[in-house]
């Protein structure tokens, strides 16, 4: 029976981690990915005004620019959005060691 709990623990412990790595992964790459949805936007509405597509795309790279300087100069902003993504990270991986420490004291006990 000790086996079949380690057993358990462990399919647990992996799917815990696999969930925290989907959460941060997940995360950081949609605030990579909120700058080119911002600048393909911008390229559809410039191209809907009449400006072709591909001085369209050219003139929303300046502009996109500018808002992520923006965004840049906003005191304590960019800090706060990697520290969440850090913070998840970082419960993540307290709740893999609680699984350890659990497997442990099974491990342990009997």
């Amino acid at each position: 029976m000790k086996r079949v709990n380690l057993i358990l623990i462990r399919i647990f412990q992996l799917v815990v981690f696999l969930l925290f790595t989907f959460f941060v992964l997940a995360y950081f790459g949609a605030l990579l990915l909120v700058p080119l949805s911002a600048l393909t936007q911008l390229t559809g509405i410039l191209s809907l005004v009449g400006i072709p597509g591909t001085l369209a795309a050219i003139l929303s790279l300046p502009i996109v620019g500018y808002l992520g300087y923006l965004v840049y100069r906003i005191p304590g902003l960019v800090i706060m959005l990697f520290e969440t993504g850090f913070e998840v990270a970082i419960i993540g991986q307290s709740r893999i060691a609680d699984f350890s420490d659990l497997a442990e004291s099974v491990r342990q006990s009997d």
